[in-house]
């Protein structure tokens, strides 16, 4: 029974070791025609340019202050790399297409922008046959990313800066208005004419309320000594003291009312005027900090290697295909190797098996 095992390990070596020249044959053949297609297909040259992305702002603490979070939303920055237009303006200014050639496609076998994990470098590689137009074309798309992200940051730094000094200047306006609405109120001293009126009015008040009642006195003193027609006359003019009384209450009471508006219309006009210049130096510091931060930002891209011309084709690699022709060489010979010692074992064990059948009949 030994002798049926349908596989041997050992026969299975020295099976391979004796047809050893088939492998380094197959292994040879495949390196040989590898090496010539490398030789005839075009070379191609990948110059590579790298960019940074530092953060928004320009306080520099900011720079170490980043999270994966904020890593991972780099990778928006490709968007400004790889743009269609950018490349079609590349395409024209450079002349590296092919004629006809779809720009998708032609993009596609060119162009690759990559944002390195966990980093915050941006790569441009351009893949050309001449190794100088590929360095000349990833400078000027690195170039071009830069100053691209630079002009969104100059735009909304504009836009931030018409808004701060617009509302700078209407908080100015209001607070010059309000100014001058205090300073006529102040230079028209009707507070202080009020009040010496209505000192004036009172005093005078003050009198005649006196005479009124030393009069209505008299009256009383008329009446006791019979004197009926004086009686009648101080009458008479205790009534016209108090006609002039009620006249000078109602003036009092206008020149009283008339101050408390002024008094109440200068109060406001005080709380305007705080409110309008609270408003005013909120409005200029904020115009003076967006001002500084426009003055000194810079765009978040920075471009930190341009990258030189290559000097060593990125396709074809003449060692990658050496390797990988001498494994799948390698591989297919030993699956055809092994495909023959299986044929090769069938065919020894089924004369053994007949001649066991032959013995065991003679028997």
């Amino acid at each position: 029974m030994a002798s049926e095992r349908d596989f041997d390990p050992v026969d299975y070596v020295y099976f391979l070791r004796g047809h050893w020249r088939v492998i380094a044959g197959a292994v040879a053949l495949a390196a040989i025609i590898a090496a010539v297609a490398c030789l005839l297909l075009p070379k191609q040259y990948t110059a590579t340019a790298t960019l940074v992305i530092e953060p928004p702002g320009v306080d520099p603490r900011a720079a170490i202050a980043v999270s994966p979070v904020y890593l991972e939303s780099l990778k928006s920055y490709e968007a400004f790399a790889s743009s269609d237009s950018l490349f079609a303006t590349a395409l024209q200014k450079f002349g590296f297409g092919t004629t006809g050639a779809p720009i998708e496609s032609l993009k596609k076998r060119v162009l690759r922008v990559e944002k390195l994990k966990d980093t915050k470098l941006l790569e441009i590689n351009v893949t050309l046959p001449d190794p100088k137009r590929a360095h000349e074309v990833a400078q000027y798309l690195a170039e071009q990313t830069v100053a691209l992200d630079t002009a969104v940051a100059r735009s909304g730094d504009r836009e931030l800066l018409e808004d701060a000094e617009r509302k700078f200047e209407q908080a100015k306006a209001n607070l010059d208005k309000t100014r001058v609405e205090s300073d006529r109120l102040k230079s028209a001293g009707s507070e202080a004419l009020l009040e010496s009126e209505g000192e004036a009015l009172a005093t005078l008040q003050g009198k005649i309320e006196a005479d009124r009642i030393d009069t209505s006195a008299m009256v009383s003193e008329s009446v006791a000594r019979g004197d009926q027609s004086t009686a009648e006359e101080v009458r008479a003019r205790v009534a016209t003291l108090e006609s002039q009384l009620a006249g000078l209450q109602k003036n009092l009471s206008a020149k009283s009312a008339a101050l408390a508006g002024i008094v109440e219309q200068k109060r406001r006009v005080t709380e305007d005027l705080k409110t309008a210049q609270d408003v005013y130096d909120t409005a200029r510091k904020r115009e003076y900090e967006v001002s500084n931060v426009v003055k000194f930002r810079t765009g978040q891209l920075h471009i930190i290697d341009p990258g030189i011309v290559p000097q060593k084709p990125s396709f074809p690699n003449l060692p990658l295909a050496l390797f990988s022709a001498a494994i799948l060489s390698c591989g297919a010979c030993l699956l055809w190797l092994t495909a023959q010692f299986g044929f090769a074992r069938r065919k020894e064990q089924s004369p053994r098996a007949g001649l066991r059948v032959a013995g065991g009949g003679g028997r």
